[in-house]
């Protein structure tokens, strides 16, 4: 978070949770508490020290997996309620699927999405087709396509781009799917067939003048395996 406070320096800072918010109770190993009212306050006061910085301005936050938030959003909801009391003068919104414009740019969020690969070389080729079938179908209703299209769920950090060119125009979009804030689970390990290339953090999007001008992914790179050698 202080590389992107440092970034922004006097600049606004609008803020995108893309969930899990909690952890929720189905998978329980290797929480502090699998008490539902310990994880809402957790999460609060997680994003408590984010809301409190000056020129954060806004925080939008994506419903997570059912499983992960007591379903229908109950854990965004709750930890939404208490921010506001926390911090009456900044909007904390929460939806399944969002769009926030920004003058002319704009961000489409929403947890789920597009899966980041299931090999080295295919990686990003499912995202780049999200993207483009997600602008061709705005395109086809009269609307522009969102400038970045962000989504997490998958634990890995993927960036594509793509320009559609419609009676002489570029519409040009990116989409990222953000890497995880937490190491694997005993699921995750399982879900992901034993990946064990592990990138945590978080991203930052530099917007001038309407464009996307820089990405900045501030994310830890680890390798999970033991590792042992033999003389």
């Amino acid at each position: 978070m202080r590389q992107t406070i440092d970034l922004a320096g006097r600049d606004d800072i609008h803020a995108f949770f893309l969930g899990d918010i909690t952890h929720g109770i189905r998978f329980p190993t290797g929480q502090i508490s699998t008490r539902m009212s310990d994880q809402i306050s957790y999460a609060c006061y997680s994003l408590l020290p984010l809301l409190k910085i000056k020129n954060v301005k806004s925080l939008d936050m994506a419903i997570g997996t059912s499983s992960h938030v007591f379903g229908e959003g109950s854990a965004e909801i709750l930890v939404a309620d208490l921010l506001h009391e926390k911090v009456p003068n900044k909007p904390v919104s929460v939806s399944y699927h969002g769009l926030k414009e920004f003058g002319e740019f704009s961000i489409d969020y929403a947890h789920h999405g597009p899966s980041p690969g299931n090999r080295n070389w295919l990686r990003g080729n499912i995202a780049r087709l999200y993207l483009r079938s997600m602008m061709m179908d705005d395109l086809d209703s009269g609307s522009a396509p969102a400038n970045l299209v962000m989504r997490g769920h998958y634990h890995s950090f993927v960036k594509e781009w793509c320009c559609i060119t419609r009676m002489g125009v570029d519409y040009e979009s990116w989409i990222v799917i953000m890497p995880p804030m937490c190491f694997p689970s005993d699921y995750t390990h399982q879900a992901t067939r034993s990946g064990y290339r592990i990138n945590v953090g978080l991203v930052a999007f530099e917007v001038i003048n309407g464009r996307l001008h820089q990405t900045y992914p501030f994310i830890q790179s680890l390798d999970s395996r033991r590792i042992e050698r033999s003389e």
